[in-house]
């Protein structure tokens, strides 16, 4: 079995597509203010295919994320809104992967999309590289950012 023919079967197999979570957790964020975001798409996934009448194991392991925060309107825009990391990012308080959002009143669909590099093996046998990586499309999410006001209270009441 050559790498080139799992390659083609690689590109075509269903991987998973990381899911995207915000911190905080409520459908919308403040302008001004980080935005914590994370992707629990971690571990290596396994699928079996027969590829020429004998059976093959392919593997593909998460190596790095692409959050994509906004959907840009510009090339500026979208080269600003897009950060490749080799982290899934982390829940508060660890939080490693964060925007802050600048207009109010926007909705912006979110997303963090997969780079998975693959692995192959024939009927047990030893492990191969396969040659190229693959990015899979996160599921994009809803998010509606708001301002904050700030409101002067008499302490006297």
């Amino acid at each position: 079995m050559t790498p080139g023919v799992v390659q083609r079967a690689f590109e075509r197999l269903e991987w998973p597509a990381a899911e995207l979570f915000v911190e905080p957790d409520r459908g919308w964020t403040l302008v001004q203010l980080e935005t914590n975001f994370y992707t629990t798409n971690t571990e290596p996934s396994r699928q079996v295919v027969v590829l020429f009448g004998v059976e093959v194991e392919v593997e593909a392991s998460p190596v790095s994320w692409t959050w994509r925060f906004t959907e840009g309107k510009s090339v500026w825009e979208e080269r600003h809104r897009v950060v490749t990391t080799s982290s899934p990012g982390a829940p508060l308080p660890v939080g490693s992967v964060s925007h802050v959002y600048r207009w109010a009143g926007q909705v912006f669909r979110p997303r963090v999309d997969t780079t998975y590099v693959g692995r192959f093996r024939v009927d047990g046998g030893g492990w191969q590289e396969i040659p190229e990586s693959l990015m899979v499309p996160g599921v994009p999410i809803e998010l509606v950012t708001r301002e904050a006001a700030a409101v002067l209270v008499d302490p006297q009441g």
